[in-house]
């Protein structure tokens, strides 16, 4: 296969996101111009490849990380404003390097209090590079370089990796690390969304931060066809993962604590498999209210356990799409690898599956 996450896709982690070649796949033979809806965008897989096959690009997602994620990689950018992104690019780098020999003193980012989550230098100089970039004048600028910013915030924390958030990495971080890494990632953006915006020249782009269960914003009827790929029921917590680049970058993030879907921090509580169940089901009530009649969806979902117990996704996904004006088509599995013994156990001999499933709206 060829690389997967050429361009801006390779740009800023994101666990569990699914590959481009098969939102490629489905966009094969789509009419330009056609409406795609991704109502889970994450870090904007399916608008980057919507743009590219010159259809209108619509994205949600409640994680304020993503949605600026999503206006960032799936917006090209023209020659004339790539030549403001590299003077701003020139101008952070002034900054930042006379404020750091300096020592200058920066704007405060409050911390969740408790455990220590960066070294005193690495906190001082994230806070010199966020009071940098607040000094850029054009808006779509600054969030180019928080999205540079936001690539590397956990590196340097002394949390553990993106997906197991809960964890301590105590490390030696160098005194120079901080904005080299910075500078990094914002050369590699600008890079990266170069070629991307040379393939993207037609389409446009649209990004909601709502709950998938309601979609308040999406008009209705609109959406030629969607495809996502929900939350896995008691895998990941991307509240949790995504908590310290929400508080660096300013945004609000407690509606996405609140509202997760199939958060893992949940998956011990008495009716979590229910709860899981019943936001499926109202997300396929959500999506059939915003998809035109015959309109298709392409969802993709893992088996997964909630509360020790082993859900089929295929089953939950059907029984919840029939009930709300969906007819189930096709449907792929794979088999994929159990990581603990806890999973072991609760499948069995059972195999662990993930699925694409296909939905026509009735």
């Amino acid at each position: 296969l060829p690389d997967e996450r050429s361009h801006i896709h390779h740009f800023h982690p994101y666990p569990a996101r699914f590959s481009p070649l098969i939102v490629r796949g489905i966009l094969d033979g789509v009419k330009p111009g056609s409406v795609i809806f991704d109502p889970f965008a994450g870090s904007g897989t399916t608008l980057v490849e919507a743009r590219i096959a010159r259809c209108e690009a619509w994205g949600n997602d409640l994680n304020p990380v993503a949605t600026l994620l999503c206006r960032v990689k799936a917006q090209p950018v023209s020659t004339r404003s790539f030549e403001f992104l590299q003077r701003d690019l020139q101008y952070l780098r002034r900054f930042i390097t006379r404020a750091l020999s300096e020592r200058t003193t920066a704007q405060s980012v409050r911390l969740p209090k408790g455990e220590r989550l960066f070294h005193p230098h690495v906190y001082w100089q994230l806070q010199t590079i966020v009071a940098a970039i607040g000094r850029l004048r054009h808006a779509h600028n600054r969030e180019i370089f928080l999205a540079a910013l936001s690539a590397i915030v956990n590196r340097v924390s002394l949390r553990g990796a993106d997906s197991r958030p809960g964890e301590r990495r105590e490390r030696s971080i160098g005194s120079r690390l901080v904005p080299t890494l910075f500078f990094e990632s914002a050369d590699r953006l600008l890079r990266d969304l170069k070629v991307f915006s040379g393939l993207a020249r037609d389409g446009s782009l649209r990004v909601w931060q709502e709950d998938a269960r309601t979609l308040p914003g999406v008009p209705e009827g609109s959406a030629d066809l969607i495809i996502t790929s929900p939350p896995y029921g008691g895998t990941y917590d991307y509240a949790g993962m995504h908590e310290l680049r929400n508080i660096w970058l300013g945004l609000d993030w407690e509606p996405f604590d609140r509202l997760e879907i199939g958060a893992r921090r949940r998956q011990h509580e008495a009716e979590a498999l229910a709860d899981f169940g019943a936001d499926v089901e109202a997300v396929f009530a959500s999506l059939r209210r915003v998809i035109r009649s015959g309109g298709r969806l392409y969802w993709i979902i893992a088996d997964g356990v909630v509360n020790g117990k082993v859900y089929r996704g295929d089953e939950l996904s059907r029984k919840a799409a029939e009930g709300r004006g969906w007819k189930p088509g096709a449907v792929g599995a794979v088999t994929r690898q159990m990581w603990s013994p806890a999973e072991r156990k609760a499948y069995g001999a059972k195999p662990k599956q993930e699925y694409l499933m296909e939905f026509t709206a009735g």
